[in-house]
């Protein structure tokens, strides 16, 4: 979480060697929550995934509740198409589920996770999809009946 300060807190200052220990505190932004409030999210989804590795029910729910919407709309973005961005989405759920199975789950930075295998599904499916020009590259000779012979047209 972030603050605005009229002035730095005791245990922050800037010091510049251009403009001196002062600058314009006004703008000054600093964290409430700092480091403990991230080592505690980090503790949080590291015991997240201690379960899940159990196959805690709870906890699997938990990582679908918390980071489908999430993939689903990262998808929905590239692919353009709900079906597809859903089918990709649970996918990446899949590959979490055979990753647990075969161990190689990871034991932290879920998130992080989560979103290259959506990544790497998503850049799987642009290279099998073929990819056709908007219109075609062969002149039909049906459109233009009498430009068959190559002289008249130069």
């Amino acid at each position: 979480m972030f603050c605005w300060a009229a002035k730095p807190p005791p245990s922050k200052t800037l010091f510049s060697p251009f403009f001196g220990p002062y600058l314009s505190w006004s703008f000054y932004v600093y964290t409430i929550e700092g480091r403990a409030g991230r080592s505690s999210q980090v503790q949080d989804e590291r015991s997240l995934l201690e379960r899940a590795r159990q196959y805690d029910p709870q906890a699997l729910e938990e990582i679908y509740d918390r980071y489908f919407d999430r993939l689903y709309r990262y998808a929905y973005r590239y692919l353009g198409e709900a079906r597809a961005a859903e089918d990709l989405a649970a996918e990446v759920f899949l590959k979490l589920l055979e990753a647990i199975k075969n161990s190689r789950a990871p034991h932290t930075h879920l998130q992080a996770w989560l979103y290259r295998v959506a990544h790497n599904l998503l850049m799987d499916q642009f290279r099998r999809q073929k990819v056709e020009p908007p219109f075609p590259l062969e002149l039909e000779e049906e459109r233009l009946p009498g430009l068959s012979d190559p002289s008249i047209v130069v």
